[in-house]
């Protein structure tokens, strides 16, 4: 039996014992889905099974760009859903749009992700590398001659890991208000410096040339400060990465309807599918 298997099994079986009815039919449902994802609406990403929301396979045509969205760590509480928003926008002839429910998080239905909320340790290797694995499956899947991420807060955290530790994954990346370095957003917001999370800015150095990247932080963010992705974008052109910064004026840190309608986020969201940078 995999580790992840077992770690399934021994968790339905600490469930089954107070469980409700509804919840007991869930679980079983989810243990019949991840036996065999459909791609669609579960993955498997490493030990993890993860919930996934598809837009436009049926109509993306061969060979399309396969865009996957990450949402942010949701310390506001309540379930990921805004970034399954930006991925609707996304559909079009070509593109396959996947928002996928980070390790730990569960979705409006209930769904869940499989894997822990650890603060201290939600972009950590174990995380990153079950996305990566995810990603990897899906392109297969949808047979996608390129892949673009997008993530926003603690999802573009994970994003910039990614790009670096898997490179080649990914060929173009969006990072909407990214902590980008870790260590220094960490003594900006008086957060301990412990636990296993990684820093985009320790991956520099494994991002590909041939990497698009576009950083985009709100002018007024007082979350994730804007020189965290500006600094960070500076070191990806030193080592002849094409990649650009962009401030969103009058914008804050939180996905809201100000951010959603700036022309700025909107053109960017357009360039990075494109490949305009």
């Amino acid at each position: 039996m995999s580790k992840r298997s077992l770690t399934a099994a021994v968790l339905s079986l600490a469930l089954a014992a107070c469980s409700t009815p509804a919840q007991a039919e869930r679980d079983a449902v989810r243990e019949k889905a991840c036996a065999r994802p459909d791609m669609v609406t579960w993955v498997i990403g490493k030990q993890f099974c993860l919930v996934i929301h598809t837009f436009g396979a049926d109509a993306a045509g061969p060979s399309p760009t396969l865009v996957v969205v990450l949402h942010g760590d949701m310390s506001s509480g309540g379930p990921p859903k805004y970034h399954l928003e930006i991925a609707k926008t996304l559909v079009a002839s070509g593109i396959v749009a996947v928002g996928i429910i980070r390790p730990g998080h569960a979705d409006a239905d209930g769904r869940q992700s499989d894997g822990e909320i650890v603060r201290s340790d939600r972009y950590s290797a174990e995380n990153v590398d079950a996305i990566a694995d995810a990603v990897v499956k899906l392109k297969a899947r949808y047979k996608a001659r390129e892949a673009v991420m997008i993530g926003h807060s603690g999802g573009s955290a994970i994003t910039g890991v990614l790009i670096g530790r898997h490179p080649g994954v990914v060929d173009r990346a969006l990072l909407i208000s990214c902590p980008c370095d870790l260590a220094r957003y960490r003594d900006m917001r008086r957060i301990p410096q412990i636990g296993k999370s990684l820093s985009p800015l320790k991956f520099v150095d494994g991002v590909p040339a041939s990497t698009k990247v576009i950083a985009m932080t709100g002018e007024v963010d007082d979350n994730t400060h804007p020189e965290l992705a500006r600094d960070y974008v500076a070191r990806l052109k030193e080592r002849g990465v094409k990649a650009k910064f962009v401030a969103m004026p009058g914008i804050g840190h939180s996905y809201n309807r100000s951010m959603r309608d700036s022309q700025v986020f909107r053109q960017a969201l357009k360039d990075i599918v494109a490949g305009n940078l």
